[in-house]
């Protein structure tokens, strides 16, 4: 195997037809809102392409330069030529070139990291929507997540409703299909998902303000029609 680096002109680049790597319009328009505002990434990430000038590696970013070629005079982009590779070495480059070997740390990224421009910068962040917390008053000893709380005591009755009257999942449903829509992770969407459920609301029947079920005392937490 051997490899050149260089420039080449845009209209002697071939595309890949054979790339199995999809882009969705919303993430093309991030990318090419990327290059637009930060074209030296061309100069850190060349194209990589075969002794055909066949794309192996940047197919996605190929499409985005022909579209921005007159805005931004791109008449010769930067390039890695790699020959000497079999048609599987050549498969092989293609997936391991899109696979992402490892995981983001969610949690350092949402504290160190501006947020806005992660999603500018092309990432997938979803907007979660705060939880509302019932601040303590300065009579409250400890934090509020350390407070103790009274646990009701149900009483049994003779009426039971239905099962689906006693949860409400639309919330978690919203949030689990913006997960599955989503460009993460397998891994990431699994730990999404599990955040997530704690949005599923157990509760008294919707059709009632206060109902008495057979589970005890009405939950005084109807879900809003």
């Amino acid at each position: 195997m051997s490899t050149e680096n260089g420039r080449i002109k845009l209209s002697d680049i071939l595309p890949n037809p054979n790339n199995p790597r999809n882009i969705t319009e919303g993430q093309y328009e991030k990318l090419k809102k990327s290059i637009r505002e930060f074209p030296q990434m061309l100069e850190l990430r060349p194209i990589v392409i075969d002794e055909n000038n066949m794309v192996l590696g940047g197919n996605m970013r190929l499409k985005v330069l022909v579209d921005l070629e007159d805005e931004l005079n791109l008449e010769m982009v930067p390039f890695t030529k790699i020959t000497n590779l079999t048609d599987e070495q050549k498969q092989e480059f293609i997936i391991k070139d899109n696979v992402s070997y490892g995981e983001w740390d969610w949690e350092q990224l949402t504290t160190d990291w501006d947020t806005e421009l992660l999603t500018d910068w092309g990432m997938d962040i979803l907007e979660w929507e705060e939880s509302e917390v019932t601040e303590g008053t300065d009579d409250d000893e400890g934090s509020i997540y350390s407070q103790k709380i009274k646990a009701p005591i149900y009483e049994p009755s003779e009426e039971q409703p239905d099962f689906w009257e006693c949860y409400d999942t639309r919330k978690f449903d919203k949030l689990k299909r913006d997960i599955d829509n989503s460009n993460l992770s397998d891994t990431e969407k699994q730990f999404l998902t599990y955040a997530a459920s704690r949005h599923i609301q157990f509760m008294s029947a919707a059709k009632d303000s206060r109902r008495e079920n057979s589970f005890g005392r009405s939950l005084r937490s109807p879900v809003s029609e």
